[in-house]
């Protein structure tokens, strides 16, 4: 058994005596327990069929999870959602035409511990507000240890991983892209698009922005050049333009003025990072990409309603597009995504569940923008330009195939949600003590509150 498995088995048996020990509340214990150990959750304790996360979510519903149920009209439409989802993906995987196999299982069992997850972390914050900003903050911690983790790998090299084989897009002619804890350099980018926004979160009791989140943002943008990550970093362009056109002019200036120093002082370092030495240019990659999205394309052509069948990508290019293939370790592997998020769910989905996806992520972002105009609370500009700033990268890479990059990815819409949510309590709180009083005052002309 290799260190790494054993790293992943210890970590499952220490949750377990955290749970059965702490008196704490279990559903947040659990969370924090996913945030703190968040490098080691990707892990594979059974063969190509469970992970860490999927493993420590699925006993734990069923072992320590307390029921908290907050009935709301967003949530009961996202819970219908979620069960139409469900069912159309299990039709997929039955009558698909290559039908259900190994991966198939898989990826249909890892869709549970997602919406668990995910209700816990709205539920919880419902309950306690403060766990908002906890989340935010443990986040933060993440992103601090996969910097501790990059500055290793920069001293003794990539092969210091917590993957089993080095991903083929670390390598190149010029040198090597940095994945930090995680197993491809373009998750990172993506990754660190999005906590490079949430960064600019911060408590209610801070009165400024701590100089602690302004070193995680250097150090995020500095990171994302070293993963060479193209479409990670057009995203965090995006998520930074959309805050500068919301924001007050001072943080305009503020930002602006400090992208622009940080530039010139990269291109000074520009030989020694990745995002400037890329082994090829920007015509032959998309030369390359168009290749295989139009082959995943006509996958989804065919069979638009229900797709291939979810984790049969891999399985359906062997038999029918075996020129989608990498060379890793002198063996051809084939391709198990289309080089592209969007077309892996479209041609393994189909068209009405990737409808379902994309609504659950939209449907959030829509309701914050238009809660935005009318309280002007800058945390849900903050929020939805860092789930854009994810979508942006999830075009070039399918990055939910990592547990790790599934937290992240469900932990945004969530918290997005709960903060609609309870900016619209407060908001109807004050709408029904304003009226209260206004009958006190028409009952009783010598009232005054």
């Amino acid at each position: 058994m290799d260190l790494v498995k054993i790293l992943s088995i210890i970590n499952i048996v220490l949750f377990f005596g955290v749970m059965l020990f702490s008196k704490s509340d279990k559903n947040k214990t659990y969370v924090k327990y996913i945030l703190l150990t968040y490098p080691f959750i990707n892990i594979n304790i059974v063969p190509s069929l469970l992970n860490g996360f999927q493993i420590i979510t699925i006993l734990y519903f069923f072992g320590f999870y307390k029921w908290k149920s907050y009935n709301f009209i967003e949530g009961i439409i996202y819970k219908y959602m979620i069960i139409l989802l469900i069912i159309i993906l299990s039709i997929g995987a039955i009558l698909c035409d290559l039908g259900p196999g190994a991966d198939t299982l898989s990826d249909y069992i890892s869709v549970f511990p997602i919406f668990m997850f995910t209700k816990i972390i709205i539920s919880e914050c419902i309950e306690d507000e403060k766990f908002f900003y906890k989340i935010i903050f443990y986040l933060k911690i993440t992103l601090f240890v996969s910097f501790i983790f990059l500055a290793i790998q920069f001293v003794v090299g990539v092969k210091f991983t917590l993957s089993r084989t080095m991903n083929p897009n670390i390598t190149n002619a010029f040198g090597f892209r940095y994945p930090s804890f995680l197993s491809d350099p373009q998750h990172y980018s993506q990754y660190l698009a999005s906590l490079c926004i949430l960064c600019f979160i911060k408590d209610p009791e801070e009165k400024k922005q701590s100089f602690f989140n302004v070193v995680l943002l250097v150090l995020g943008v500095i990171s994302l050049m070293a993963t060479g990550g193209r479409a990670g970093l057009m995203g965090l362009l995006l998520g930074f333009g959309i805050i500068i056109l919301f924001t007050s002019t001072k943080v305009k200036i503020g930002i602006i003025s400090s992208g622009l120093l940080l530039y010139v002082m990269l291109l000074n370092f520009a030989s020694n990072l990745a995002i400037f030495n890329r082994g090829t240019d920007m015509e032959d990659t998309y030369a390359f990409r168009n290749s295989i999205w139009a082959d995943a394309f006509k996958m989804f052509t065919d069979s638009p309603f229900i797709g291939i069948g979810i984790g049969n990508y891999a399985r359906y290019v062997t038999i029918h597009n075996p020129n989608q293939v990498w060379l890793i370790n002198f063996h051809l592997v084939p391709f198990n995504v289309p080089e592209s998020g969007y077309l892996k769910i479209l041609s393994e989905m189909g068209g009405p569940a990737f409808i379902i996806i994309m609504s659950l992520l939209l449907f959030p972002m829509i309701n914050g923008f238009i809660m935005f105009i009318k309280k002007k609370d800058f945390n849900l500009i903050l929020l939805i330009s860092a789930i854009l700033s994810f979508l942006v990268g999830f075009y070039a890479t399918y990055s939910i195939g990592d547990s790790r990059m599934v937290v992240l990815f469900s932990i945004m819409p969530a918290l997005l949600i709960y903060y609609h949510y309870n900016l619209k309590s407060k908001e109807k709180e004050e709408k029904e003590a304003l009226a209260e009083n206004e009958e006190l005052l028409v009952q009783n002309p010598d009232y005054n509150d």
